[in-house]
């Protein structure tokens, strides 16, 4: 959907100022009515994201470039299990001919720094909409 597809979708709803929020970041766009609404669907998304993130066990390692296309989109850059985040670490070895993915341990101070970057990636932006 277009920006101007999303204007012409808020036409409807009752505007402050004839301004619309735009929240957009990791793969969202979103226009929103208020401030508010766009920094609850910011806060909402970012704790949709944190669940999603959530496993029971270590996924196994993929071996093969078959398993990694096969399985791939099953393997975000981070999980966590239990109190402890993983990061997702793609090995390419052209050399070797070796290709594999694995899960390794993410000491705590590189997960304050991805979910800072991660959060900081959704932005907020007010823009004016002329009827």
């Amino acid at each position: 959907m277009s920006v101007i597809d999303c204007l012409h979708e808020v036409e409807n709803i009752k505007l402050s100022n004839n301004t619309v929020w735009i929240v957009s970041g990791n793969g969202c766009f979103v226009v929103l009515s208020s401030k508010t609404f766009a920094e609850e669907y910011k806060k909402s998304a970012i704790e949709i994201w944190e669940k999603s993130i959530i496993r029971d066990t270590i996924p196994r390692r993929l071996n093969t470039i078959v398993e990694i296309k096969m399985y791939a989109e099953d393997y975000p850059e981070v999980i966590q299990v239990n109190d402890i985040y993983y990061e997702l670490v793609k090995v390419w070895s052209s050399k070797e001919n070796n290709q594999y993915w694995e899960y390794r341990q993410m000491p705590n101070e590189h997960w304050n720094d991805y979910y800072q970057k991660f959060v900081l990636e959704y932005v907020i932006k007010d823009h004016v909409v002329f009827k």
